[in-house]
């Protein structure tokens, strides 16, 4: 876990990891979770800011027709975008409500995601309200 930590300390992560690390204090939930539930909203949040990332993303995801399509159709449309998480056919939440999240607890989860040092790398910036927003849709 060491090496890992020292990677992602000195590039900066997306969103996702920033606004997992809460979540994971606050219920005991495990990163991989947090993120399967996680990830589709960040990466909808993201998508108008991802330029050419989503069309690569899937492309090596596999999709087919993806450089047909125009940039924004990509961004929304492709697989990446519409990605359901990872927990699909396996015991894991795709929801904060599964994992037994109350949804009270959503300001405060969106307030410590806000000071984490972890999302230097995410393409677009958030303010309380898109975190909360987030935090509810995952919900």
């Amino acid at each position: 876990s060491t090496w890992p930590g020292m990677g992602f300390s000195n590039v900066g992560l997306v969103w996702c990891t920033r606004w997992d690390t809460g979540w994971g204090a606050f219920y005991d939930t495990a990163h991989e979770v947090a993120n399967a539930v996680l990830v589709p909203p960040v990466m909808r949040f993201n998508a108008e800011s991802t330029g050419e990332r989503c069309r690569k993303i899937a492309r090596a995801m596999g999709a087919v027709g993806i450089d047909a399509m125009s940039i924004d159709a990509a961004r929304r449309g492709g697989p990446p975008c519409r990605f359901s998480g990872g927990a699909a056919g396996l015991s894991v939440p795709t929801s904060l409500r599964a994992t037994g999240a109350s949804n009270k607890d959503i300001p405060s989860l969106a307030a410590v995601a806000l000071v984490d040092v972890c999302a230097g790398g995410n393409p677009r910036e958030a303010r309380l309200e898109d975190v909360v927003a987030l935090y509810t849709a995952a919900f």
